[in-house]
């Protein structure tokens, strides 16, 4: 199945870049330091990692019960890192391995997951059952914004919140596409067809470009 290739021929998925830790060596360190850090979902090794970009050091986040994680992202405001894993749940914890809980039980694997800081929100995209959903950042108010027919199989789900829009790579094996629908969920438009498996996109926000792997 195209859609699980991502995480079954990288095992490690590097999902999101923050400014918000320490230098050292096995220091998770607080929101208020200026080294910047990688977050890593390691589905093989069944952890979530924070690893410097400065000097490289990586430190193994102290959460109980992380599962085989997926797709995650990461709250500066509250230290809060969400995160997918493959027994269908949506779970967050702070980066010291408090507060941990699941918040939303969904039933089956969630590829992409994104943040919405502005709106409070989580949007998620569920493979399998080629859905786009959304909910607060506390699990409640879960709705599902887009469905088959309208969509196929997506995966990558990135946000613009400055232009409302959301957007995600379909794995159409015969024409995969990316995507961009309103936040909402209205207005859905193929901005890109024509391309060979794609599995993931990002936003250059300062460039306005959109890139894919």
């Amino acid at each position: 199945m195209a859609g699980l290739h991502g995480w079954f021929k990288v095992f490690i998925l590097v999902m999101f870049v923050a400014c918000l830790t320490t230098a050292e060596q096995g220091d998770l360190g607080s929101r208020n330091n200026s080294e910047p850090f990688l977050l890593v979902a390691d589905y093989g090794g069944r952890t979530i990692l924070q690893i410097n970009i400065t000097s490289g050091s990586k430190v193994t986040l102290p959460l109980v019960d992380v599962g085989t994680p997926i797709a995650l992202d990461y709250d500066p405001l509250t230290d809060f890192v969400y995160w997918s894993d493959y027994r269908n749940n949506i779970k967050r914890a702070r980066r010291d391995g408090t507060g941990m809980e699941t918040i939303i039980e969904i039933g089956s694997s969630v590829y992409g997951l994104a943040l919405d800081h502005a709106g409070g929100n989580i949007y998620w995209s569920v493979y399998s059952a080629q859905t786009i959903s959304v909910a607060k950042k506390d699990g409640s108010s879960a709705r599902t914004l887009l469905t088959s027919p309208d969509i196929v199989y997506p995966d990558g789900l990135v946000l613009d919140p400055r232009s409302g829009s959301l957007y995600w790579v379909t794995q159409d094996s015969s024409n995969a596409r990316i995507v961009r629908a309103a936040m909402d969920g209205s207005n859905k438009t193929i901005i890109v067809s024509g391309l060979t498996d794609p599995s993931a996109i990002t936003i250059d926000y300062y460039g306005e470009t959109i890139d894919t792997s």
